[in-house]
């Protein structure tokens, strides 16, 4: 199982439109459900997955045993109209995107079905088609990677993803740029590296997403909430608060994603 290699090798660089940031790829597309095959396809793949867990025995012993999953599995396997949803179709049309290769086999599997069953829940309360599209490529990469997450981290990032905004989001990788930018340099505390770059952080973000000067700092301070990013604390010389930086669960969660590498933010 893994993505196909035009879109391992493709760059996904996310810029600021209309006060967020979005992928260039993505920019000014909507996704067309009448496109011939391609949401076809799509549910299809899905499609595969639900019959594989109609048919399995053992599946339908976990389901009696547990009424919370059968409560799940009903609404997940009961009608095709589930797929033909707008939002399932976005989440399917990501994955063809992103070229995951899933065969009966894998459906089978205990770890692919934790792990759709969970995103699918997220995925249909979403409204954001941004959003929708990083549950898939959080699920995407999750398969691709053989499961090498651990399915309690992975439901984590879910909820992680599932309670941040696009804003905070987009907060979070403008902050990213500035600290690979800015390396920590010897003998120096993370209160004085992020003096250096603060005031132009700042501006970026309060300008790039209409963010007002004094709703910046509440902001970040409700990011705390997520373990992505952490306010620097202590009795330093002239220091009010309102600094901070991110925490390694944010290079964690953008590896989950498939978004580690793309550090330029345009």
């Amino acid at each position: 199982m893994a993505l196909s290699e035009n879109v391992v090798d493709r760059a996904v660089q996310p810029c600021h439109w209309a006060g967020r940031l979005v992928f260039p790829d993505r920019m000014e597309r909507e996704v067309d459900h009448h496109e011939p095959g391609v949401v076809k396809a799509s549910i299809d793949l899905l499609g595969r997955a639900v019959e594989a867990y109609q048919r399995s025995p053992v599946l339908r012993v976990l389901v009696k045993l547990n009424p919370a999953l059968g409560a799940v599995e009903a609404a997940l396997l009961s009608t095709w109209a589930y797929f033909q949803h707008r939002r399932m179709e976005v989440f399917a049309d990501e994955l063809t995107t992103l070229g995951l290769n899933v065969i009966e086999d894998d459906a089978r599997q205990r770890e692919f079905f934790d792990a759709f069953t969970s995103t699918v829940r997220h995925t249909a309360a979403e409204t954001r088609d941004e959003k929708i599209r990083l549950f898939a490529r959080l699920f995407a990469n999750h398969v691709a990677r053989s499961y090498s997450t651990p399915i309690d981290l992975y439901e984590e990032y879910l909820s992680v993803l599932d309670e941040l905004s696009e804003r905070e989001f987009s907060i979070l990788l403008i902050l990213r740029k500035y600290e690979i930018a800015n390396p920590i340099r010897a003998n120096e505390n993370a209160l004085q590296r992020a003096q250096r770059f603060w005031g132009a952080f700042a501006r970026e973000a309060q300008e790039g997403l209409g963010i007002p000067a004094n709703h910046l700092e509440p902001l970040l301070d409700r990011l705390t909430r997520t373990g992505l990013y952490q306010t620097i604390v202590g009795a330093f010389i002239d220091y009010t608060g309102g600094r901070g930086h991110l925490t390694p669960y944010f290079d964690g969660f953008l590896d989950a994603l498939g978004l580690l590498n793309e550090s330029e933010i345009s």
